[in-house]
């Protein structure tokens, strides 16, 4: 699930970068990275993180055929003086040659999309031997290129006044058969009513409390075999059982490695969505108490299938 959340905030921090300098221009990797992590919110995000992810996103988009022909690319370029940037490229070809690359907006539900296939792609084709952390770091990283002789002797910022420059004299260049004519849609206002538009047709990336949420839903079975061992282990005979909050949290770090707040966050889920019979968090004075009643204990295969509802919400 780290790999979809860190995507999710690259996706978010790039919308960002190009809402404060354009489409065309190139992120700071290590700008992109410190953004992510106050996104995504749950530990640091490393550039070898956004390297995995960016490899998963043009191996899914091979899949797909570009307008030209060839599939669009998030490359990541070094613009030596330790400059190394993100970027959106797709190669032009001229008479079956590649010759230059052009540079377009990132279309959000497409990548996402793209993105998701191709880790379902390659989890399906991992070493059976491989667990979950064995099977992130055996995915392959995006390489770091070296920019273009004509990227080098400038900065990204002067890279994309090159190109408008280029964008304007090629207009100027081409014949105008009826100059004083304004073609429908060509005006500022318009040009942002329209981008406002495509805007609000794109998927939006989860909130930070969905994406906690999920990874509650996720801890649930095993913080619920943790209660179970809890809950049996002493005051035979009783129908209910309680414990104070801190109690169950140290034994879930313990036995888990989970934080205080993961744990917490995944008891509050399992009380108001999954089993809210079983599991119950109240408050007693200033102290707050976890209640589990023994006999409405839910076996593994509900669990799971409940668990499994609440993904789809």
């Amino acid at each position: 699930m780290e790999l979809v959340y860190i995507h999710s905030a690259f996706l978010t921090a790039w919308s960002i970068h190009t809402a404060h300098h354009g489409t065309h221009t190139p992120a700071d990797l290590r700008n992109l990275c410190q953004d992510m992590t106050r996104i995504w919110g749950i530990r640091e995000v490393t550039s070898c993180d956004l390297q995995r992810v960016l490899a998963l996103v043009n191996a899914g988009a091979i899949q797909i055929t570009a307008p030209t022909g060839d599939p669009p690319r998030i490359v990541i370029s070094n613009y030596d003086h330790g400059k190394i940037c993100v970027e959106i490229a797709e190669p032009r070809r001229t008479s079956g040659h590649t010759t230059s690359m052009r540079y377009f907006p990132l279309r959000t539900e497409l990548k996402y999309g793209t993105y998701v296939a191709a880790l379902i792609r390659a989890w399906n084709a991992r070493d059976p031997d491989l667990d979950g952390p064995g099977f992130v770091e055996s995915l392959s990283l995006e390489p770091i290129v070296r920019a273009s002789a004509v990227s080098l002797h400038m900065s990204p910022l002067l890279a994309k006044g090159q190109r408008r420059l280029e964008s304007i004299r090629a207009t100027m260049a081409a014949p105008k058969a009826t100059p004083e004519r304004r073609e429908e849609g060509s005006t500022l206002l318009e040009r942002l009513r329209a981008k406002e538009l495509r805007q609000l047709t794109l998927r939006p990336p989860p909130s930070p409390r969905q994406i906690a949420r999920r990874a509650a839903l996720d801890r649930v079975e095993a913080i619920a075999a943790v209660i179970t061992v809890l809950s049996t282990s002493g005051s035979t005979g009783q129908q209910r059982v309680s414990f104070t909050l801190p109690t169950v949290l140290e034994r879930l770090k313990d036995t888990l490695k989970t934080s205080k707040i993961e744990g917490e966050n995944c008891i509050s889920v399992m009380s108001k969505e999954i089993a809210p019979d079983w599991v119950k968090m109240v408050k007693i004075g200033k102290t707050q108490a976890v209640v589990v009643d023994r006999d409405a204990r839910l076996s593994d295969s509900e669990m799971r299938d409940r668990v499994r509802k609440a993904l789809l919400k």
